[in-house]
Order: C-alpha cells, then sequence, then structure tokens
C-alpha cells in the first residue's frame, strides 16, 4: 500500500488493510520512511511479479549488510582475516538472528546496522573525524527508520555501553574520566543530529 501511495506521487498516511485502517507514522512501527523497504517491494516486483517476496529479499539484503559489517569491525579491532570472515559469517547467521528474522524481520535491521554503529563509534573514538561521526548518523537513522522503535532503543544502549567499557579500557591510566568525557560528548552532540532528523517519524506519535 505504502509503495502504490508513494507511485502515486503520495505518502501513505494510513494502512486501510489492517484493523480498519492503522496510521502509517504514528505508531512508530512501520517502515514507512525506510528506503530499503521500498527497494525490497519495488524488486519482488521486477523478479516475482508480486510483492509477496518484499519481507524475504529485505532479510536476506540485511543479513547480507550485517556480514560485512561485522566482517569490518572485527578487521578494525584487529581479529585476523580469518577470524574477521568467521564473525562476518555466524553473526548474521546465528541461530537468534536468523530465526527470529522469520518472524519479526526488524531483528534483521538491528543485525545489519549493529556492527556498523559500533565500527564508527570505535573509529571515531581511535581517531576523532566528523566523517565517523556522519557515517554513525547515517546507520543510525537507517535502523532508527526500519521500524520499531524499541529495537532501537536498545542498540543505543547497548552502543553506550560497550563504548562506555572499550573507552575505560583502552584510555590510558589518569586519563580515562577525560577520555570518557570527551568522547561521549561528541556521541552525545551526534545523538542530537540523530534526533532532529528523526522528527518526522517521531512528531506524529
Amino acid at each position: 500500500h505504502n509503495f502504490d501511495s508513494l507511485m502515486a506521487g503520495e505518502l501513505a498516511q494510513y494502512n486501510f488493510h489492517q484493523f480498519m485502517g492503522t496510521p502509517s507514522l504514528a505508531m512508530g512501527q512501520t517502515a514507512a520512511l525506510y528506503p530499503f523497504a521500498y527497494m525490497a517491494v519495488a524488486l519482488s516486483r521486477l523478479f516475482f511479479g508480486h510483492v509477496f517476496a518484499s519481507a524475504d529479499i529485505l532479510v536476506i539484503f540485511h543479513l547480507l549488510v550485517g556480514g560485512v559489517g561485522m566482517y569490518t569491525l572485527a578487521s578494525r579491532v584487529g581479529a585476523t582475516r580469518p577470524a574477521a570472515f568467521f564473525a562476518g559469517l555466524t553473526w548474521p547467521l546465528s541461530s537468534f538472528v536468523f530465526f527470529v528474522s522469520n518472524s519479526w524481520i526488524v531483528v534483521a535491521a538491528v543485525a545489519a546496522y549493529m556492527p556498523f554503529m559500533l565500527l564508527f563509534a570505535i573509529l571515531d573514538y581511535r581517531k576523532p573525524s566528523w566523517k565517523y561521526v556522519a557515517g554513525g548518523i547515517v546507520v543510525r537513522l537507517l535502523l532508527f527508520y526500519s521500524g520499531h522503535i524499541q529495537y532501537f532503543i536498545y542498540s543505543v544502549i547497548f552502543e553506550w555501553l560497550t563504548m562506555a567499557i572499550y573507552v575505560f579500557a583502552s584510555a590510558e591510566k589518569g586519563q580515562k574520566i577525560k577520555s570518557f568525557g570527551r568522547y561521549f560528548l561528541r556521541l552525545f552532540l551526534s545523538y542530537l543530529v540523530v534526533l532532529a532528523l528523526s522528527l518526522p517519524l517521531l512528531l506524529p506519535m
């Protein structure tokens, strides 16, 4: 429904095919503003002639992205190439991600973007750069707009806890508090940008 509305030049405000009509934006669970959801519908229609493969295409896409993300993350934190490859292979194919994504496709989105959230956070801590900040903002927004905001909140909590442990473990002795404060100020500012760019979905709620 959302795809057909978009092709007609409109943004669907309601989904009339569930519960006699549900709001597309005000619920905070739909992926009405998520670009890859529309990509999946377009590919399903192109290759299968219908929309019923859209969810499968979206999950496969997310699992592939998650594999690349985990491989890159493992490589950047010092893993050997075989170990990074193993991490990239087992992360999206872990029993939880693989089977739960069969019912709740948003779990596949978390598997896709969580490694990149940690990757850009770690890179920005090691060598502060606005390109890493921008990369982190983009992947957080993609996860946010993929739907089911509670999973985004879980991921943010995990990111902050992971980075707190990482900063304290890697900072030089006597510099831990200073390093912690300096880094998390940058992280907090980046999340203000994420919040501002999330308003198209947050305001209708």
